[in-house]
């Protein structure tokens, strides 16, 4: 089956209509890596600068949010990943149809809205024949155009929401939820001002053109293309949501013969028996747009009758409650750190005993504080295989898209369909690849037996 394409919806703007997309979409769908990735639409809204007719009226900004809402719950978008571009008005439809949500405490519908592009969008009105359009509007009453005024108070309100609940918001909760948000500047608009076009956005780009040039892009050297394209193929960048490039985490495991070793434990020693010794290996790369500069964890706890070393990368961060409860006990180790664009971090952990009888699975738990782009899972068991054993029961992996705290009681999880590791390259190694993770935990079992004489 093929895997479905994100979607990016293309918004007109006030008393236009798709064809202002008719320079940038070419260039974007001659493109070698857009069309791959994504499919191209664009939504159209009811909009005039005068409406003749007697009996039809234009429908207000809020009318057009809701419509919005109503678009994205189709089930051609449902569950697709979604970058939502408008231009103009068409930004105000966009954060019109999140402040509905919001509002209604149904931020969750955004889930899979993984960012927004806002082109010349009046955030805070536009000045330019202002005063003409107010002695029109004494004769014509045109909603949209009021939503356009400097100091409009529904935008106004809109503008308070979308700082708080979206750009502001630190975590997803059923009235706030994190999407980023990007606004581009024409360099020369002498309708919609840059300071109009910023709004409450803290990811800003200008960007050669005028208010409807903005859209036109000669060729692909074009700033107004480049800029967009780079932004559809790096999304995401919320300041309060890591933007993870890449997470590999590699699981060797290997059988050992009856070994023991002295560990600390509150000030005296234990012995630990192990006839199993393992590395865990994760290691993190942040995406160029990541803007989060909170710090980062990566930790792994293992049961009560084994131990395990960490070895980070760079200096540990971790509080000093986490490094004492590994100091008095030798069963969970904590790495924190505070990531860089581009930059790649790691904790290794060395696990005696972690896998032995009815114990051989592992899982990691996927907060959504980050947005993972792409994961690699490799279990390594070559030296049970080399040893003389054969795997007798998977090794499955399973992704369960709820997120659950870790407790006692994770073991007991029923676990779905598993998700078929990569043909194998050697024997004893297995591979899952996962792509756009926003939060869930992550199961792999596993068992040996041995077979030698």
């Amino acid at each position: 089956m093929a895997e479905t394409k994100d979607v990016a919806l293309f918004i007109h703007g006030f008393g236009s209509s798709a064809e202002c997309w008719d320079a940038l979409l070419p260039l974007l769908r001659a493109d070698k890596e857009i069309p791959e990735r994504y499919e191209l639409q664009c939504w159209s809204y009811p909009t005039k600068v005068i409406e003749l007719n007697p009996l039809d009226r234009i429908p207000s900004l809020a009318e057009l949010g809701g419509y919005l809402v109503d678009h994205l719950r189709s089930p051609e978008l449902r569950d697709r990943n979604l970058t939502l571009i408008g231009h103009s008005q068409g930004g105000l439809v966009i954060l019109g149809c999140f402040d509905s949500l919001l509002r209604q405490g149904k931020a969750e519908e955004l889930r899979n809205v993984r960012q927004a592009i806002l082109m010349a969008t009046p955030c805070e009105g536009s000045t330019t024949i202002s005063f003409l359009r107010k002695v029109v509007a004494l004769f014509i009453k045109n909603p949209q155009e009021e939503t356009l005024r400097v100091l409009n108070p529904e935008i106004a309100a809109v503008r308070s929401e979308i700082r708080e609940r979206i750009v502001g918001a630190t975590a997803d909760t059923p009235d706030t939820w994190r999407i980023p948000i990007h606004a581009f500047c024409g360099l020369q608009d002498d309708i919609v001002p840059e300071a109009s076009a910023r709004g409450v956005f803290d990811s800003v780009r200008s960007v050669p053109g005028g208010h409807s040039s903005i859209l036109q892009p000669k060729d692909t050297d074009d700033d107004r293309f480049k800029k967009v394209r780079e932004v559809l193929l790096e999304p995401g960048g919320h300041s309060h949501r890591f933007e993870i490039a890449h997470y590999e985490t590699v699981i060797t495991v290997e059988p050992r013969r009856n070994e023991t070793i002295q560990v600390p434990s509150k000030g005296n020693p234990r012995e630990v028996h192990f006839d199993n010794f393992a590395t865990i290996k994760r290691t993190v790369r942040f995406a160029p747009n990541n803007r989060c500069k909170n710090h980062f964890g990566i930790q792994y706890s293992t049961r009560s009758n084994g131990y395990v070393v960490g070895h980070c990368s760079v200096h540990n961060e971790a509080s000093p409650a986490d490094k004492g409860e590994w100091e008095d006990y030798g069963m969970k180790f904590r790495f924190e750190f505070v990531p860089g664009a581009e930059k790649s971090y790691s904790l290794q952990v060395d696990i005696y005993n972690g896998f032995d009888k009815d114990n051989r699975n592992v899982h990691f738990h996927l907060p959504t504080e980050a947005y993972r782009q792409r994961m690699t899972y490799v279990l390594d068991l070559s030296k049970y295989v080399a040893g003389g054993y054969q795997v007798s029961d998977g090794p499955r992996l399973y992704l369960d898209p709820e997120q659950t705290e870790h407790d006692d009681l994770c073991h007991q999880r029923i676990l779905g369909v598993p998700i078929p590791a990569e043909p194998e390259e050697k024997p004893g190694v297995y591979r899952w690849e996962l792509r756009d993770v926003r939060q869930g935990v992550i199961d792999i079992v596993w068992d040996v037996a041995n077979v030698a004489p």
